[in-house]
Parts: structure tokens; C-alpha cells; sequence
């Protein structure tokens, strides 16, 4: 019998006997013992009631930790127990959470370590604290604050709160949840027993509890536990997202934990799940997920009296106090499609303070138009175009004028809806456009073209909004045809605004066409006497031998700088319309930073030794905190390539972009940077406020998408680490410990969090080191000590993107 039909009858016998069925189905099949064990401890993980599974009996649990002293068992899955103790020291109250023997220690303990770091990073009162982290006799724990509290729907249950009460509730918990991403954590397990509410003065308190599967938002937490495996899903699945529930996806984004939250407000409104779940012990854990991934969220308003399965007076007034604004906006929440999703927690809420405030909503219910849409895309058998926009189209047009006059009035005002097609198609003619390789010039006479089309499209829109208002104002009760062409009609004009608003698609193509009408004027030929002498500079073995003789060929979009007086490595300015050319004083720092061009470092290839080992501090590489999916050290064979000197400036971006996503303002960290440098002097550089700050809360498909735009591309794995390390074998390049990266004659070597950090609230003092580097937040991008390569910032500060997306080993070819 195989692994999965024994998991089936381990099931079906937990029901009638117990958790003692699985050791009597291990007895009988002993060859297969170890794996039933722990295919049932993870469906425990998942909420199955099979407490007392695991690999191997749990141990005693010791009755004192470390500082802590245990008194009662407050729950246990299959992954462990959690306690309520006391710190005796200083009679604090604590929840100790213990992972199971049988559980791999290294493994505990870096997830663990995750939720610590994660939780550290922010300071919420909607958010439990985590105190400590550690081991005893083998068995991993972690300390946190206890939340003498009960699951939100169950508290909201138990007081009969109100439908207004419910979601003010709530909205706590999206205060909460947005904190956390704006510190960069997703935290990918929301439900309602990780949010704890407690009585409080004067309203009730909900806490996030729970950060154990937590991941940084496409970046890292220098622990590694939150990266997964493609194919691998985590969280509960009843809360999963489609997204989270479809295990190919590799790119979870904020918009996991609203579709998350959604299925929380869903609940607390309805007392129903938006979609018609399998049992898992019947149908199986595929089965599930399949659903989740597939099916969609049922309107809130009819879910009521279908889930309890009477119209009683009380649901009927429910009923109608969902249906409508409500009805949208948990819909919205609930997209299955995330793109179409709130983009934000926060947009999230602030819909829900709208709808509180009796002000008009942004969700909307979707048009007919997309309605058919998804339609095709479920039966694809009844479409037979290419393009799925087209044939809703068709759809709609069919379907309305079945009961309409032939009249060529009637048909004209329909035909305003083939510039649905139209604007689908310029986009995703522009993506192509602008989707060109490293080195390369997008076509100019295409990105005209393209502008012009774009150009007659949006002239059209008059139009459009004349025919909103001749529906709006007609004598008469709008007929079913005028309903759907109104609704089609308002969503084209809310995606025109859209489409050419700053940052969006007509504004980078401009930025981009104006870009490549003179990049090669500018670049290759006013700038030829330039490239000829860097040209024979790199390839003389005298003048530059770490270019071993290498002759390079003039670079559409760079100029030649200068070779580094330190680096002795060529240095090359990125051409942007708008900006000039960085100039450098004796310190290496950049005056001009607030209107300069970014520079890029030539780096020499040759062979790279990528990775680390913790087994023997006398080899190089050796980093006793190195990750399992860091070791062990290999060759890499790399061709010389460019690579940033600096990060990107929020100026920079919006050259690129037309816009600035970052979060923090630099009026702020100007502020914060000289209240810092009150007793000496700064220099004139650093005296302006929009001078050198670094571009953050960009994504990495955003912040590639952007770059590949302008014949640029993102670094692979293996060359961001090779330029990281400069050369070093060390796990920090300024040394083997954390105190190398800021003592250095004074001068720092990154930003991390230390006694700035801590002295201004940026960062929590429990991760702060003593020394101080001098920025409190982010600094600018040409502060701190280069390495070798003459890079700032490869360490610290904010964190760079990679092209290659994460997997469980280092390539072993070349990059």
C-alpha cells in the first residue's frame, strides 16, 4: 500500500480512536513508519486534530527555561506546544513556544530566529513582541508576550458585537498588518486564532500574533528560514489566497495577506467561508487547494441566509446591510485575481473608513465586461479568438443588441466599447517595447507609433464621457443595455486615467522615446574621444591589470568617467534625460548627487568563489552563521560586467519612472541626519534635503521592468555577490565581524541598526549594536566607506535586487 492511501485510513482511524491510530497503522506498515509520521505531523501544522503525531514521542516538557518558568500548557499542534510562564526575574508574563523533537534543531531555530528579527523590526501595539529565542536540552523555544486573548470571531460572537463594531475591530487589525509591510514583512498565516483580542479601556484590543511564516517582502531578513521553495505551500489554507494556494508561485506580495484579511472580515460579517470548502479528510489536501486556487468568493450578502439556512429578521437586515457597498468591497478584497485586489492593506481600510463614514467607496462590483471575461477564461471551449478581450466584447455586443433596435444609433454607442480592445492591446504592445535586452536601444520610430495610437485613443475619451452623461440624464429608468454600457464605459475611462497618469504607460513610453532619440547622440558619438582613451585605458596590462588585457567596445547609454584613483577600475556614467554628469570630491562622495546621473563600476570577471562553509574557520569562506542553502563555497566563472556604484536616488528613479514609490521622505531623513551631526558641521553636499536618498519600496518585477526599459538589466545571484565581496573571503568584506562593518578609523562601512538607529526610534534597542555609523535611517547613497570594488552601500542600508529568482541551491554555472 502506498505513502497516501495509508495518510487516508490514518484519517479516517484518528476519527473513531484517536491520535493512537497512527502508532497501530505505523506497527502494521513499519517500512513506512518514519514518513506517515511526518506526512501526518504536517497535516497538523494545518489544523488537523492529530496532537500527539509526531516523528518520535515529544519529550517532557522541562518546567523552567532559561529565565522562564512554565505553570500551564496553553495549546498544541503538530508542531510543538505553547506555554504561559513567568520570567522570574522580573515577574513578566511570556508565552514560550517549544517546536517538537523530531523536528530538525537547525531548522527550529532559524525559523524561530525569523519570527524574532521579523518582529523586531517593528513596534506596533497591534503586534505581540517576541523577547527571546533559544534552546534547552535539544529543544528549541521561543519567548513572546502572552496575549491573554481569544480569535476575533470569537470574541465578536461571544460580546454580539455590532456589524459597525466588528469592522472598527478590524480595522485595528489593519493598522497592525499594514505596519508590517511597510517594515517589509509579509506575514502569510493570517486567520482569526493569529489575531487575539483582549478587553481593554476604553474598546476591546486586537493583536497579530504568529510571524512564524512570515517572509520578507521579496527581500531578505539575513536568516533565509522565509524563502520557499517553488512548489512548496505554506500557511493555513482556509485563509490561503489563490495565489499562496497555488504552489508554482514563488512571488507572494502584500496583496496574500489582504485576500487573507478578506476571508477574516468575510467571516466576522457572514459567520461563512466565501467559497464552498472540500473536507480535507475525504477529499484530501490537493483537493483543497485546488479549490482555493480555482473557485470564487461567493457575494457576501447571499451568503447569509445560504449558511444558515433560514431567512430569519435578523439575517434579512444583515443581509441588507451587506448587499452593496460591503458586497464590494469584501469582494474587491477577495479578487481571485490579484492584480484587480486592493494593492495595499491600507487601501483596504481606508474603503472600510469610507463606507463607515457613509462616503462614496473606491471598490466597485465588476462590470459585465469582466464578468464575461472570466467567463471565457473558465470554458475556453466556447471562445475561439486569440484574445480573451475580444471575445468578451463580442459577448457583450451579442448579448445586448439580441433585444435591441438595429438602429445605427444604438450601434454606434456600442462601438465606443472596442476601444476596450484597443487600449489592451497598446498595453500590452508596450510592454514588448519596452522589454529589451541588456545593452540594446528600444526602436524610436515604434515608440512613436505607438504614442500616436495611444494619442488617438485617449482623444476619444470626450466621447465616452458624453454618452456617461446622456445615460446619467435620460427621462427614463436605464435599461438593462444602457446598465451594461455605462458600467463598461466608466471602467474604460477609470483604466485611461490610469494609462497615461505619471508613472504609468504612456508617461514611460515618452521618458523612454526621449531617451533613445539621442542616447547613441550623446553617448557614443559627442562622447567618442572619451571612449577612446577609457578603451586603451582597460585594455593596457600596465595601467589597469585587473582587466588582464580586456578591450571593450563603445557602451549606447554610458559615458566614460574616470578610472578610481583607489579601485584603479574604470567608472562609467548612465546616461538619463535630465540629468548631468556626477562629480566627485577628494573624499570619493558626490556634491552634485541631487541632479547626477547613476555610475557604474566596469568589474573584472575571472573566477568567483560564491557561498560560504561554517565547518572550518582555518578554510576562506568560513561564516559560522552561514545558511544550509549557503554552502558550500564554489567557482563561478564570470565575464567582466557593470554594476551600480551607488543604489538608485529617489531622483534618479523618477527619471526613470516618472514617479517616487519611496517611503521614507527625505525631508525627514535630512532632519534626522543633521539633529545626528548637531556638533560638527556637515558639508555643502550634505546640506540639501533632496540630496542622495536612496529609492526604496520598489518591487523587484518594478524595479526590472523599469531598468530593462533603458538597455539595463538586474544582477544575477553570483555576480551581486562576487562585487559585494570585492574579492574577500571574509563574511562581511570590511572583515569577520559585525563590528568590522563600522569601525574603520571612524568611518563605517554600512548602515545597520546601531545607537542611531536606536536614539532616533528607527530601530528596536534589542537588535541595535552600541557603535555608531551616523545615519539613523536610510543614508545617502554616497555616505560610508566603499569596498574594494568601490561600491557603497553592498551591505546595509536598503536592500538590492537580483535577477535570478530564489532557489534552494547556488547555480553551478556560469552567470
Amino acid at each position: 500500500m502506498d505513502l497516501e492511501s495509508l495518510v487516508a485510513i490514518a484519517l479516517e482511524r484518528i476519527d473513531e480512536v484517536g491520535p493512537s491510530a497512527i502508532e497501530q497503522i505505523c506497527a502494521e506498515h513499519p517500512g513506512l513508519a518514519d514518513e506517515l509520521r511526518r506526512k501526518v505531523a504536517v497535516l497538523g501544522a494545518w489544523g488537523l486534530d492529530v496532537n500527539d503525531v509526531s516523528p518520535e514521542p515529544p519529550n517532557a516538557t522541562p518546567r523552567a527555561v532559561g529565565a522562564y518558568e512554565l505553570d500551564r500548557l496553553l495549546g498544541r499542534g503538530g508542531m510543538g506546544e505553547v506555554w504561559h510562564a513567568r520570567r522570574t526575574d522580573i515577574d513578566q508574563e511570556v508565552a514560550i513556544k517549544f517546536v517538537r523533537t523530531g523536528v530538525a534543531l537547525d531548522e527550529a531555530l532559524r525559523r524561530f530566529e525569523l519570527e524574532r528579527r521579523a518582529i523586531a523590526r517593528m513596534q506596533h501595539d497591534g503586534i505581540a513582541k517576541v523577547f527571546d529565542v533559544g534552546s534547552q536540552d535539544g529543544i528549541p523555544y521561543l519567548a513572546m508576550e502572552y496575549v491573554d486573548g481569544i480569535p476575533i470571531t470569537e470574541y465578536c460572537d461571544a460580546h454580539d458585537l455590532g456589524l459597525r463594531e466588528r469592522i472598527e475591530l478590524f480595522l485595528q487589525v489593519c493598522d497592525a498588518v499594514q505596519h508590517a509591510h511597510q517594515k517589509g514583512v509579509i506575514h502569510r498565516d493570517l486567520k482569526p486564532t493569529n489575531i487575539l483580542v483582549v478587553d481593554g479601556e476604553p474598546r476591546p484590543v486586537a493583536k497579530v500574533i504568529d510571524f512564524g511564516l512570515s517572509k520578507a517582502i521579496e527581500a531578505s531578513l539575513d536568516v533565509g528560514a522565509q524563502h520557499t521553495l517553488v512548489g512548496q505551500v505554506v500557511g493555513t489554507p482556509q485563509y490561503m489566497s489563490p495565489e499562496q494556494a497555488d504552489a508554482g508561485h514563488d512571488d507572494l506580495d502584500v496583496r496574500t495577506d489582504v485576500y487573507s484579511l478578506g476571508v477574516v472580515l468575510y467571516e466576522l460579517l457572514t459567520h461563512a467561508h466565501p467559497i464552498d470548502l472540500p473536507d480535507v479528510r475525504s477529499s484530501g489536501l490537493a483537493r483543497l487547494l485546488e479549490a482555493i486556487a480555482t473557485h470564487e468568493a461567493k457575494r457576501p450578502s447571499s451568503r447569509v441566509g445560504e449558511h444558515v439556512g433560514e431567512q430569519t429578521s435578523k439575517n434579512q437586515r444583515l443581509c441588507r446591510q451587506l448587499r452593496g457597498d460591503l458586497d464590494c468591497i469584501l469582494l474587491h478584497a477577495l479578487e481571485h485575481d490579484r492584480t484587480r485586489r486592493y494593492a495595499s492593506v491600507s487601501s483596504l481600510s481606508e474603503d472600510l473608513g469610507r463606507y463607515l463614514a457613509h462616503e462614496p467607496i473606491v471598490a466597485r462590483a465588476p462590470s459585465v465586461f469582466y464578468r464575461l471575461a472570466k467567463f471565457a477564461r473558465r470554458n475556453p471551449t466556447l471562445t475561439v479568438g486569440s484574445l480573451i478581450s475580444t471575445v468578451a466584447f463580442v459577448a457583450i455586443v451579442t448579448m445586448v443588441l439580441r433585444n435591441a433596435t438595429n438602429s445605427a444609433e444604438q450601434l454606434a454607442r456600442f462601438h465606443e466599447l472596442g476601444d476596450v480592445v484597443v487600449l489592451r492591446k497598446l498595453e500590452a504592445r508596450a510592454g514588448d517595447l519596452l522589454r529589451v535586452g541588456a545593452g540594446e536601444v528600444p526602436p524610436a520610430m515604434e515608440l512613436e507609433s505607438w504614442l500616436a495610437s495611444a494619442s488617438d485613443l485617449i482623444a476619444r475619451r470626450p466621447d465616452k464621457q458624453r454618452l456617461l452623461a446622456e445615460i446619467a440624464t435620460a427621462d427614463r429608468d436605464p435599461s438593462n443595455e444602457d446598465i451594461v454600457l455605462r458600467d463598461s464605459i466608466d471602467e474604460l475611462l477609470r483604466d485611461l486615467d490610469e494609462f497615461e497618469a505619471d508613472g504609468s504607460t504612456v508617461d514611460r513610453v515618452r521618458r523612454v522615446l526621449a531617451w533613445s532619440h539621442d542616447v547613441h547622440r550623446v553617448t557614443v558619438g559627442e562622447a567618442g574621444e572619451r571612449w577612446r582613451t577609457a578603451i586603451e585605458s582597460i585594455a593596457s596590462e600596465v595601467e589597469c591589470p585587473a582587466y588582464r588585457g580586456l578591450r571593450i567596445e563603445p557602451q549606447p547609454g554610458l559615458v566614460p568617467l574616470r578610472r578610481n584613483p583607489s579601485t584603479g577600475l574604470w567608472e562609467f556614467r548612465v546616461w538619463q534625460v535630465g540629468g548631468v554628469e556626477a562629480e566627485f570630491d577628494e573624499h570619493g562622495r558626490v556634491p552634485n548627487m541631487h541632479v547626477a546621473d547613476p555610475v557604474v563600476v566596469l568589474v573584472p570577471g575571472g573566477e568567483a568563489m560564491i557561498g560560504a562553509q561554517y565547518s572550518d574557520a582555518r578554510r576562506p569562506h568560513f561564516d559560522a552563521s552561514a545558511l544550509e542553502n549557503q554552502v558550500p563555497p564554489h567557482s563561478v566563472r564570470l565575464d567582466p560586467f557593470f554594476v551600480g556604484k551607488h543604489e538608485i536616488t529617489q531622483a534618479q528613479w523618477r527619471r526613470w519612472a516618472g514617479s517616487d514609490p519611496s517611503y521614507y521622505d527625505p525631508a525627514r531623513l535630512h532632519a534626522l541626519a543633521l539633529e545626528l551631526a548637531r556638533n560638527s558641521t556637515p558639508t555643502a553636499a550634505y546640506a540639501r534635503a533632496d540630496s542622495g536618498w536612496p529609492v526604496d519600496t520598489v518591487s523587484r518585477n518594478i524595479a526590472a521592468r523599469a531598468v530593462r526599459a533603458y538597455g539595463l538589466d538586474l544582477p544575477t545571484e553570483a555576480q551581486w555577490e562576487y562585487a559585494a565581496r570585492a574579492g574577500t573571503s571574509t563574511p562581511w568584506w570590511s572583515g569577520r565581524s559585525v563590528d568590522d562593518l563600522v569601525l574603520s578609523n571612524g568611518h563605517a562601512a554600512a548602515n545597520i541598526a546601531d545607537a542611531c538607529a536606536e536614539e532616533t526610534g528607527a530601530a528596536p534597542s534589542d537588535i541595535c549594536i552600541d557603535e555608531r555609523d551616523g545615519w539613523p535611517l536610510a543614508a545617502r547613497v554616497d555616505a560610508l566607506r566603499p569596498n574594494r570594488f568601490g561600491l557603497h552601500h553592498v551591505l546595509g542600508n536598503v536592500w538590492e535586487w537580483c535577477r535570478d529568482p530564489y532557489c534552494s541551491a547556488y547555480p553551478t554555472d556560469a552567470a
